[in-house]
């Protein structure tokens, strides 16, 4: 069986001294170790820290809190959690991040611009993590989420924390509606419970306004009908 050249190993398996610019394919930007993609030299390489050799010096130093990292900028986001900063402010809409990451994938829904289209199907998508995802979960079939309850696998983090509410009987998502108390698992589906609430709401109204017009209509005609009478 012929191996895989996208595949990289040493003779003793071990990766932990191994220098992290020499796993990086500098084409396409990804780990030798576990094939992952990544859109920047940076990131692959505190992928390759973190991951396959789990150096984490950079500690945090807020009490009860034993979180590590590779480097001193991702320590930098992670303590904007304790103290609340979100320095990141988008023009548009006035939302705020903790991370600039974070700010430039928000902005790039504000436009209809799909630029990253998947080479295998043709679908596009606004962001390159997007795009990411798809093609591991379509096309490579990864499923790297695990259910610790049933051992069931999944390709999205939201999808395995949609499926554990079906264990702990969770459902966080109320209906906004003034008067339904309605609560549901999944956000998507409390959506489409709430597109139906509106639906019902722009019937009614409907039928209001046309009932109005025909009231309108009615008092029109009753005038008209008295200034004929009384000529």
């Amino acid at each position: 069986m012929s191996q895989n050249p996208l595949i990289f190993s040493t003779s003793s398996g071990n990766t932990s001294n191994v220098n992290p610019s020499t796993l990086i394919q500098p084409q396409n930007l990804q780990c030798k170790i576990c094939l992952k993609i990544f859109s920047t030299n940076g990131n692959l390489k505190n992928h390759i820290t973190t991951i396959h050799q789990n150096l984490r010096p950079f500690k945090c130093t807020f009490p009860n809190c034993n979180k590590s990292y590779s480097n001193k900028s991702r320590l930098l986001v992670h303590e904007r959690t304790h103290t609340g900063q979100r320095p990141f402010i988008c023009h548009i809409c006035n939302k705020t991040f903790n991370e600039k990451g974070n700010l430039k994938t928000h902005i790039c829904f504000h436009s209809n611009n799909r630029p990253f289209i998947c080479d295998m199907c043709g679908k596009s998508y606004k962001t390159n993590g997007h795009l990411k995802d798809h093609y591991e979960i379509h096309h490579l079939n990864v499923k790297k989420f695990i259910c610790d309850i049933c051992g069931t696998r999944f390709g999205r983090s939201s999808t395995l924390k949609a499926h554990l509410r079906t264990h702990t009987g969770e459902r966080n998502y109320s209906c906004p509606i003034e008067g339904c108390v309605k609560t549901f698992a999944e956000k998507g589906n409390m959506m489409i419970h709430y597109i139906r609430h509106l639906k019902r709401m722009n019937k009614t109204n409907k039928k209001n306004e046309n009932r109005r017009c025909c009231n309108i209509f009615e008092t029109l005609n009753c005038r008209d009908n008295n200034v004929v009478r009384n000529n």
